[in-house]
């Protein structure tokens, strides 16, 4: 991981028309790493990014790109360190083709005529390559799909040649797959063209997986540091706390606690008790050692015994066993 540090922020508060959304946050972005910017909505995420891009004033503090003051820097050398990909401009200039929107990136480099030279195309076409759109170069920007798109407007930021990449939300509105190829393909990006990467982002399970580090914006503050440390710290745990859902701290993801309202016993290991287990909680059970509540005995992955006073059975799915234990608890209640 690098050490060389591209953007600096001191005491910085932000906000609207002097309404401070978050305050006193200081931090380092550095070249060679991936930064996921988490929190609730409302915590001033996009707010920080579009801050940090000075596309609005910081309300106090100052921020430093290479020690030089981003707010004082003119719009055109600003744009020569610094890109932003904002989750609202998927849709735009949609009348071009992928090319001539990766092209619009070049525009801190063609001077006031906009005319591309052969060191601009070079840059547009190793773009394109970088995020595998080579092939969908004439495309017409609208024919593409949400992940093309996405992946269009990433090609742009590189094009644009800056050192800091500054993205929102870049997988909204993504499937999960295009989600995860988003992330690996910025993580690439960060480690081997060495440019400082910051996004924010709501998929929490896939930012562990992800980032190099986490930045976790709160009504207390920023914290940071990387995936492992703020799950081991409980500090993740402590802020998305909810008596709906619960922080798995062993797989990292969350589980919704779901209201039990019967008991059943399980016998079995492995995948299929695992999702057995997990298919009963959802749907109401409470798996425990009651010796009078059903038996429950997993044996492989389309076969289950279902024992409870005179009723024993073999079931062939796990759908077959909810439905039998449903029937079964509604003939003991109506006994």
């Amino acid at each position: 991981m690098s050490d060389r540090v591209l953007l600096e922020t001191r005491q910085l508060s932000i906000g609207y028309h002097k309404k401070i959304v978050a305050e006193n946050l200081s931090f380092i972005l550095k070249g060679n790493e991936m930064v996921c910017l988490i929190g609730r909505n409302g915590t001033g995420k996009s707010t920080l990014l579009r801050t940090i891009a000075a596309l609005q004033q910081p309300i106090k503090g100052h921020i430093k790109l290479k020690g030089e003051d981003v707010v004082k820097m003119s719009r055109s050398r600003r744009a020569r360190q610094i890109s932003i990909v904002l989750s609202d401009a998927m849709m735009e200039n949609s009348s071009f083709t992928v090319r001539e929107m990766v092209a619009l990136g070049r525009f801190p480099h063609t001077g006031l005529m906009g005319k591309l030279s052969a060191k601009d195309d070079e840059v547009i076409d190793s773009a394109l390559q970088a995020v595998h759109l080579t092939n969908k170069a004439t495309s017409p920007f609208t024919e593409l799909s949400d992940g093309e798109r996405q992946r269009t407007m990433i090609a742009r930021a590189l094009a644009q040649d800056t050192e800091i990449i500054l993205l929102d939300e870049p997988t909204a509105h993504l499937d999960l797959p295009n989600k995860i190829d988003i992330l690996m393909l910025l993580h690439d990006l960060a480690h081997n063209m060495g440019k400082g990467i910051l996004l924010s982002n709501h998929e929490l399970d896939l930012t562990l997986q992800t980032a190099d580090k986490i930045w976790l914006l709160s009504p207390d503050g920023l914290l940071r540091g990387i995936p492992e440390d703020l799950v081991l710290t409980r500090k993740i745990d402590a802020y998305f706390h909810s008596p709906n859902f619960t922080f798995d701290i062993e797989n990292g993801n969350f589980r919704i606690n779901h209201t039990t309202q019967r008991n059943v016993r399980m016998q079995g290991s492995g995948i299929v008790a695992s999702w057995t287990r997990h298919a009963l909680e959802r749907c109401g059970y409470c798996v425990d050692n009651d010796p009078y509540a059903p038996l429950i005995e997993c044996f492989h992955e389309h076969k289950w015994r279902l024992t409870f006073q005179n009723h024993d059975e073999e079931l062939d799915s796990i759908e077959n066993l909810i439905y039998t234990l449903n029937e079964l608890a509604e003939s003991v209640k109506n006994q």
